[in-house]
Parts: structure tokens; sequence; C-alpha cells
């Protein structure tokens, strides 16, 4: 081939050159490049990282007006890569400002912003990748590593129990249920309709019922035994064991003297029974000024005068009047003598407790299983029912024990009351025609008796008597207010009797 058909085809072979850049300036060989002599390629290399960089410096320069050199250290410092060092390592030196550096707050604003982790644009087509610039790539992830979950922040803050419980039920409207007794389609019955009902009520399993009622008649022989050695008895179990008691004295205690004792009656006391052994058995009519003076001539009569026993009968001794340690303490007394011989029956599961050791010893009782499965209908006769008409009265035993809270001069004034209601009762000729006493003669009467100072006490006085129900109050045709006791005079009279 020709030589010049040969210098032809060479020079289609070479490659052509990459047009040059526009942006970029003529080749200048900076100090401090690593440029090998007589090769375009490092020139090349030294060129793209100066530009480059520029990309970086130029926008940071132009916010924040820092001089060049300042914010090439700020990048070195922060770990540029070593050809961006290099290429600028001279003229870092050359253009280092001697005065001391007082920006470097606002440059390190302006790395922050303008980093080495800015978003490039899109690059062109023969333009340098990041990791030739920054000199690192980006960590490859492990495909083989086991996959960790990132853990979830909680963005709500969990309350504890307690606030997440009050915070529900708190805030919710307490609804009040509106099924009262006047909704029941059954109309409230009346003391004696009830009992009416209860009688005509047949008893179930009445033939298994009576052959545990002959079992335990055929113990009244051993009882009486029992009674004679100065033992005293006790019958509890399950059921009514009134009329056990009744057929147990009916068969045994034919001519012995008898104090028959309802203990779940609500107007007992402990008077009525001394009366009734003093005034009946030992027919005296002497008074007493005390129930100790009483029981002394109980026992003193029977160890000289007497020469038959007495047999006491209480049904129910745990019953809600001789529950109290008084009452317990003057039937133990009793029981202590010789000469007087108890049966009882308790049917309160707790009823042992009301007796104490030495109770116990004075009482010396014998304890017997008489479980009868018999309806409780005598004793719970006087008992107070939402479902009977004038269940709202106040008992004595509630009447009682209220009382015994009270501070001495709410007592005082509460006496003052009930004397005034029984007299006033006494002369109308009954309680229809009693209209109360009025607050202002209530009120006079306390002041007189130095149990009242002012009237705004004896008021708070009356409240509490008005939350314990009492007393009930009501306007007059005078538009006065009138104080009552929701009792009878014969109610009140035991209560007196049992204060004293």
């Amino acid at each position: 081939m020709p030589s010049s058909l040969r210098k032809r085809a060479s020079s289609q072979r070479q490659t052509p050159s990459r047009p040059k850049s526009p942006s970029l300036s003529p080749p200048r060989v900076l100090p401090g490049a690593c440029v090998s002599e007589g090769s375009m390629g490092g020139v090349r290399r030294a060129l793209q990282v100066r530009f480059a960089d520029e990309t970086r410096v130029e926008p940071m320069r132009d916010h924040l007006g820092l001089s060049s050199a300042k914010i090439r250290r700020k990048i070195q410092a922060r770990g540029a890569s070593h050809q961006v060092g290099s290429v600028w390592a001279h003229q870092s030196e050359a253009e280092a400002d001697p005065v001391e550096d007082e920006d470097s707050a606002s440059a390190d604003e302006a790395l922050a912003m303008y980093g080495k982790y800015r978003i490039p644009e899109p690059r062109a087509r023969g333009d340098l990748k990041g990791s030739q610039v920054f000199g690192f790539k980006t960590p490859a992830k492990n495909r083989h590593a086991p996959a960790t979950r990132r853990p979830m922040t909680k963005t709500v803050h969990e309350k504890d129990n307690a606030e997440a419980y009050f915070e529900a039920h708190g805030t919710r409207e307490i609804a009040t249920s509106d099924r009262t007794l006047a909704r029941l389609k059954n109309p409230r019955l009346s003391q004696a309709e009830v009992e009416e009902l209860l009688t005509n009520e047949p008893l179930k399993y009445q033939a298994e019922i009576d052959l545990l009622l002959q079992d335990y008649r055929q113990k009244f022989g051993k009882w009486y035994e029992l009674l004679q050695r100065d033992f005293n008895l006790v019958l509890f179990g399950l059921g009514s064991k009134k009329a056990l008691i009744q057929d147990f004295q009916c068969e045994m205690l034919k001519e012995q003297s008898v104090v028959l004792v309802n203990g779940f009656f609500p107007s007992l006391t402990v008077k009525q029974i001394l009366n009734s052994i003093t005034g009946d058995i030992l027919a005296s009519s002497d008074t007493f000024s005390s129930v100790p003076d009483q029981i002394a001539f109980i026992k003193e009569t029977l160890n000289h005068e007497a020469e038959e026993a007495i047999f006491l009968i209480i049904h129910n001794i745990d019953g809600s009047m001789l529950r109290n340690g008084k009452a317990q303490t003057v039937i133990a007394q009793l029981a202590e003598h010789p000469k007087i011989h108890l049966i009882c029956s308790i049917d309160h599961i707790n009823a042992p407790l009301i007796w104490d050791q030495e109770k116990l010893s004075k009482m010396n009782l014998v304890w017997y299983d008489t479980t009868t499965f018999l309806p409780y209908t005598e004793e719970t006769k006087n008992e107070n029912s939402l479902l009977v008409k004038d269940s709202g009265k106040l008992a004595l035993n509630s009447l009682t024990h209220v009382f015994a809270s009270l501070t001495p001069n709410a007592k005082g004034i509460y006496t003052l009351i009930i004397n005034y209601q029984i007299q006033a009762i006494e002369e109308l000729g009954g309680p229809q025609n009693y209209q109360g006493i009025s607050f202002q003669e209530l009120y006079m009467k306390s002041r007189r008796s130095y149990l009242s100072n002012s009237d705004l006490t004896l008021r708070a006085q009356l409240t509490e008597f008005i939350d314990h129900k009492l007393i009930s109050i009501k306007k007059g045709s005078d538009g006065m207010d009138y104080l009552t006791i929701p009792l009878g005079n014969a109610t009140l009279n035991d209560f007196l009797e049992l204060q004293r």
C-alpha cells in the first residue's frame, strides 16, 4: 500500500478527541497537580477535579460571601478527597488569610447546607462519577446478613393502667336506674295480707321434717335432766326452733314456773324481762331504781323464800335487742343462779361471739344441733320489708343504735322531743291530732336546759336527726316547722325505760 494511503488510514483509525466542556477554562497545570509530562489524561483529570470542587465552593461563596480559602479549609477539615487537597494545596497556602477565621460558624453552616452529601444534577456523558470526585463509594448491602427490623418509635404516649382506667371510667356519664318499686306491677301489700299469704303457703318436705322433730322429742328427757344438774341449753341449727321449744315446754314444764321471752321482738328490753320475774313469778310490787338492784332482789328472794325453780325460755337470744353487752350480762347473771334454768335458741351464724369467757362460765351452756328446716314465720313477722306498706317506720332497735352514737347535747335535745310528744299525744287523745313541736318552742326548751346556745347549733343537730331518720319535719299551716318522731308512745316509753 502506498505511504499516502497508509497515513490516511492511520489518521482515520485514530480515536477522535472528546469535545471540551464550554465551562472549563483552557488547560492549565496547577502547582501541586499530579500531571505526568506529555500526557493530556492527567491534565484532563485535574481540570475535572477543579470543576467538581468549584461546584461546591461557588454556591457557598455567593450565599455567605466567604472567601474560597476559608471554605476550602473547612472542606479539607471535614474529610475532602485526596485529589481535591492535592490540587488546592499550594493555592490554599497562597490565598490563606492571615486574619483569624471569625466566620467559622458561617462556614460550618454553609458546609452543612452545601456539603459533600449534596444531591448533584443529572450527570452528562463524560462527566466524573461521585466516587471519582469525592474519593469513596457508597457501601454495598450485605445480602447474606440477617435482616434487622428497625425499631418503631412510639408516637403516642402510653399511659399506665391506673390513668387509663380512670380516663375510661371517669368521663362516662353515670346512668341511674329507673327500676323503682313504683314500677312493679304487683302492689305493695299490708302486713296482714303478707301474714295470710305465708300462713296458706304449704310446707314442703313435711314428712321428712316430722321425722326430724320426732327424733328431737325423744331427747326431751335428757334435756330436762341436764337442766336439773345446773346446766343450761342452747339450740342451734337451720330452721325455726320456736315450735320445738314450745313442745318441750308443754311436755316437760307443765307444772313449772316459766318466763317466756321472744328475743326477736323489736321493742324488747331487759327491764321487761326482770319485771316479768319480779311481778309475775315472785309477786312483788316493789319499784327498783336500777337493774343491778332488781337482779339482787331476785337472787335474794330465790335464796330465802322461793322453793321452786324458774325456767327462763328465750327464743332468739341473739335478737337485735338482746345482742348488746348489757343485756347479755343481765341474762348471764340470772342463768348463774341455781334456781334459774335457761333454755334459749340462736339463729345468727355469728351468735356465739356475743359471749365472752366470763359470760360463758356463768351460763354453763350445753349445745344441741336441732336443725328443723322450718320457716321463720314468727321471727320475721316484725322485720321491715320494702314490699310491705309502712315499712319506713323507725324500729326501736335502730333508734337505740343511732342514739348511742349521738353527743350528750344531741341526746338531751332528742329526749326533750320524746317527752313533749308523749305528753302531747296523751292530752290530745291520739296521734292523729298531734301536729308536732315547733322549732321555736324546741329552741326555747333546749336553751333553758343549756343544750343549745344558738339557732344555728340547734338546726345542725336537727339536720343530723333528719339524716338518721330519727325525726320528720313538715310545714304547718302557719308556715312554721314542726318536728315529730315516727314512733308510737309505747315504743318511746320503752326507749326511755331502756335509757334509764
